[in-house]
């Protein structure tokens, strides 16, 4: 893992979150929307797992980026209602 590797999961990850925010505004909160937050949630978890595995490139700047998407990530789930079969966070 390095910082190149971490950037392309934060991108991925902004871009999911961007996604399902779309969705919910433009069309509905439907079974796409609730895959689009699941997939947001799998890249977040993914990001959290990089983090461990390389602590020298975490700093202020990424731990409060994986605060924000984490926040922005539960207001979805939220928003959709999170049903049982969702991950736990």
């Amino acid at each position: 893992m390095d910082n190149e590797d971490l950037s392309r999961l934060m991108s991925t990850l902004t871009t999911a979150i961007v996604d399902a925010r779309n969705r919910a505004a433009q069309i509905a909160i439907d079974a796409e929307f609730r895959e689009l937050v699941k997939h947001a949630r799998g890249i977040h978890e993914l990001l959290l797992e990089a983090m461990e595995e390389a602590p020298e490139l975490v700093n202020h700047e990424l731990r409060a980026y994986c605060d924000d998407t984490n926040a922005d990530i539960r207001a979805l789930e939220q928003l959709g209602g999170k049903p049982a079969s969702w991950s736990a966070h």
